[in-house]
């Protein structure tokens, strides 16, 4: 359908809805519009309707919320709550994030799922869908004491900082090599790889850099880790490698079990006795072209950033093919796993 400035034409809204790249100044009536009718006018972007002299915009289109850490995360018993961030956008009024109205009381305390809403209203008073996050207050992490330390037995899966500020999931490759703040993936971006494997990291979600300005000021930055952990420096990751016996002892370290006979996750011969109950698991990593190494090896970052390489980051690694339990440097863009320890 098609209307030119001549005339005003009666029509329902679908009807008005339809015309084919109307010209500003096209006037129809529009019959369920408003209570009762109303004279509606193009102004070249929207139809407007007419209120005396003044051209008001007609808008009965609902504006979008969207929670940044999406509609559920978990928060370890006793850790630290802040509502997580969120968006509103709305078709005539833009941003207006800054109106969103948040309620709901989240007891981290007591183990449990609590419901936050989020709401808003644009200037026409048209309500966006209430969204709800779903805070789950769990058990904080398992965790096995090996010497004078204690270590989470399974890698960081949690996609906020301690502050409840988004980590941000990236997918695709080349914005992920890309990358100078914080993110998370899971392994060949396949969700089912998580519960056994948790998720990788790159090492600026690892040191707490959310943005350009954390980048460039580590005053800035966030924790990693939730309430009462945190990420080990190099140093501990070398206490524990002393503490089980030295760099050939890295089996010690490993679940048990391999792939060939049925029994485990890692691939080969080589032992892996899981002496000290810190089962560790051969989850891959992500580099900066490919997912690659699961079910033969596993990385662990460290807080350590390379003293004398600004791009690499401190990490230490168990692999299929041997017993050792090694460090070094690995490029900070790329995936790996984190495993914290309580304070």
């Amino acid at each position: 359908m098609h209307a030119s400035t001549a005339g005003a034409a009666r029509m329902l809204e679908s009807e008005r809805n339809a015309i084919d790249s109307p010209e500003a100044g096209v006037t129809v009536w529009c019959s369920d519009c408003g209570p009762n009718g109303e004279m509606q006018v193009y102004n070249g972007l929207a139809w407007t309707n007419f209120s005396g002299a003044v051209a008001a915009i007609y808008d009965n289109i609902l504006p979008v919320i969207t929670i940044s850490v999406g509609n559920t995360m978990d928060l370890a018993i006793n850790g630290s709550y802040v509502n997580p961030s969120a968006t509103a956008t709305d078709n005539v009024d833009g941003d207006i994030s800054d109106a969103i109205v948040v309620a709901g009381t989240v007891d981290a305390t007591i183990i449990g799922a609590y419901p936050v809403t989020y709401n808003v209203s644009d200037a026409s008073g048209n309500a966006a869908e209430e969204q709800t996050l779903t805070v789950n207050v769990v058990a904080g992490p398992e965790t096995v004491v090996i010497g004078t330390q204690e270590w989470t037995t399974r890698n960081a899966e949690h996609v906020t900082y301690r502050d409840g500020t988004a980590i941000p999931q990236v997918t695709e490759q080349t914005a992920w090599d890309n990358l100078t703040t914080g993110a998370w993936c899971y392994y060949n971006n396949d969700s089912a790889n998580a519960e056994t494997h948790g998720k990788l990291y790159n090492w600026y979600a690892v040191a707490g850099i959310y943005d350009e300005a954390s980048l460039n000021d580590d005053t800035l930055r966030k924790e990693f880790a939730p309430e009462g952990y945190h990420v080990p420096t190099q140093t501990e990751q070398f206490t524990l490698r002393d503490f089980i016996g030295g760099t050939l002892s890295g089996y010690k370290l490993k679940a048990t079990g391999n792939v060939s006979d049925g029994t485990g996750l890692w691939s080969g011969s080589q032992p892996a006795t899981n002496e000290f109950g810190y089962t560790a698991l051969p989850s891959g990593e992500r580099t900066n072209s490919i997912f690659t190494a699961m079910n033969i090896a596993i990385k662990f970052w460290s807080s350590t950033s390379d003293g004398t390489n600004d791009s690499m980051a401190g990490k230490h690694n168990l692999h299929a093919n041997n017993s050792n339990y090694n460090g070094g440097s690995f490029p900070k863009i790329n995936g790996c796993s984190v495993r914290l320890i309580k304070e």
